[in-house]
């Protein structure tokens, strides 16, 4: 056991190298986990481990002890949160179809084959990451964002502010990945396919098979044009928008006038149809037929009279031939 008497004065700074060396231990941590906040991962729970030991055991004196615990804890979260550093972007994904707007940081690395991957913030994908080396592939093109859109959210409580990149596209691909090798599929020792695949013979086996997301972003034109195309293609979004609302105003007028006419021609015939007494609701129909019969004998009747003005002309006609043939 520590004699305590002889470490008190040294106390406060032991304290002070404790809260230096371990923001330096909070920043490579997250750094190496690519985690944005602590206990999200499994290294803080095991220094939460150590520390609980450490108490339990009474190897080291509490009175020294409890106030180097106390420094080391407040230098790592503050070198955690606020010294370390991962690459990260904020996106904005609009669904059209569910009219959301997700807006979420998105944490990636470069693997050691080069590609890009994200890194889920939840405590089972870091562990995967950390333990069996799981990489989940990104396609998003960073080199192309030239600018971000400054979002902010104010709401009763908190006060949210964030520079987005927006994505036109995005789209989650399931995807296996497998870990721990452990040989070959073989056929048996009497040629037996014991797997049902044939194409499985001679490929390798893994212990663990992981399902994974691949994540494809495609930033909008806005974020990624060159400025001197984004000054220019600027004026073209404000128009082809302007138009495009000039031209819903003009559906929308078109749609109401249409509506107005359907309502003011439904109302003239109701208010006609509410002047009919119940004897004319009653003769309508015998009054239709009556109408269709006079319109019908009218027309047989011009018929014959064309017929006789036919046959009179034609009776003219022959009298007037056989004149004809008297007189030679």
């Amino acid at each position: 056991m520590v004699n305590l008497m002889d470490v008190v004065p040294f106390i406060p700074y032991i304290a002070i190298g404790v809260i230096v060396a371990s923001q330096f231990i909070g920043a490579k941590v997250r750094a190496w986990t690519n985690t944005v906040l602590p206990f999200m991962e499994p290294v803080s729970y095991l220094f939460i481990a150590l520390t609980l030991i450490v108490f339990m055991t009474n190897y080291i004196s509490t009175e020294i002890f409890g106030p180097s615990a106390l420094a080391f804890w407040i230098g790592y979260i503050y070198g955690y949160i606020i010294v370390g550093y991962v690459e990260s972007e904020w996106i904005s994904v609009h669904d059209m179809d569910e009219r959301t707007q997700e807006i979420r940081e998105v944490v990636y690395y470069r693997n050691a084959f080069d590609r890009l991957c994200v890194q889920p913030q939840n405590f089972w994908a870091i562990c995967k990451h950390m333990i069996f080396r799981v990489d989940v592939p990104l396609d998003m093109n960073l080199s192309m964002i030239n600018r971000r859109r400054h979002v902010k959210f104010i709401g009763r409580f908190i006060k949210l502010e964030a520079d987005v990149v927006d994505m036109i596209d995005y789209e989650k691909v399931p995807e296996t990945v497998n870990k721990v090798k452990i040989g070959t599929y073989k056929l048996s020792r009497k040629g037996v396919n014991r797997y049902g695949d044939d194409s499985l013979i001679g490929q390798p086996r893994y212990l663990f098979h992981f399902t994974v997301f691949h994540e494809k972003f495609a930033p909008a034109p806005y974020n990624t044009d060159a400025p001197f195309d984004f000054i220019k293609n600027t004026h073209i979004y404000k128009d082809t928008m302007r138009r495009l609302a000039d031209t819903e105003m003009k559906m929308l007028s078109s749609d109401v006038e249409r509506e107005l006419m359907l309502v003011h021609g439904g109302a003239a015939l109701l208010s006609d149809m509410s002047k009919l007494t119940l004897g004319d609701l009653m003769m309508s129909g015998i009054k239709d037929q009556i109408r269709e019969d006079l319109d019908a004998e009218r027309v047989a009747e011009e018929s014959r009279r064309g017929a006789r003005h036919e046959e009179r002309e034609m009776a003219y006609e022959n009298i007037h031939r056989s004149h004809m043939e008297d007189d030679e």
